[in-house]
């Protein structure tokens, strides 16, 4: 890994969520998505901040639901498809197989995430693990778990994917190994190394416990 210069990582969240002014609460009051630009500050050139890629996710708040009677399953599974591989439909709660793989935590609320990218310039030299313990540090204390289903992008299949050819060509898709299986491991490997735990009947999935009790 090539050494950088003394820098530090800012975390620039934008929220993206339609919240009614209603009285009542709904399900968009329990679910948050987010985005985070990455943005990289080098320490000797306060003008040199650069966007280096970002990350999206949801802000699952199971507590507020389940007090407000709300379905955590199904305000999540507005959202988010992974809804049904992390939250019982039946309890509203993380499923139990998962906490007792990794633990209970102080919070039951969940962060789901969507999408990460670093661009390809900035990529191996360790801002993706150091995103990662940022967001951790930064809703600990109000957030039990961060889940990520670990998938490589350029392994989406040309004709399904949603995405745009200018997506494909910014990110050098097309320069990164193809082979499915090798980097799925690259990358299920790459979660392990930030401290999360493959979920045992799905090794694709990931989770980690933030705050244990």
């Amino acid at each position: 890994m090539q050494k950088l210069p003394e820098h530090f990582l800012t975390l620039k969240f934008k929220y993206n969520t339609d919240v009614p002014t209603s009285d009542m609460l709904d399900d968009s009051h329990a679910v948050d998505k987010l985005k985070c630009d990455i943005i990289l500050q080098p320490m000797d050139d306060p003008n040199g901040a650069v966007k280096i890629g970002y990350i999206k996710f949801y802000y699952c708040n199971l507590t507020l639901a389940l007090n407000n009677g709300l379905s955590s399953f199904w305000a999540v599974d507005n959202f988010s498809a992974l809804a049904s591989w992390f939250i019982d439909k039946e309890t509203d709660d993380l499923r139990e197989e998962i906490k007792n793989q990794v633990g209970e935590a102080f919070f039951d609320n969940i962060l789901l995430g969507e999408e990460f990218v670093i661009y390809p310039e900035f990529r191996g030299k360790g801002f993706g693990e150091e995103t990662l313990r940022g967001l951790v540090k930064h809703f600990e204390g109000r957030c039990g778990y961060f889940a990520f289903k670990s998938f490589p992008l350029q392994c989406e299949p040309l004709k399904s994917t949603y995405r745009p050819f200018w997506f494909r060509k910014r990110l050098r898709l097309d320069d990164l190994v193809q082979d499915r299986k090798v980097a799925q491991k690259s990358m299920n490997a790459f979660y392990k190394r930030c401290g999360f735990t493959a979920l045992k009947k799905e090794p694709d999935y990931f989770i980690r416990n933030m705050w244990p009790v």
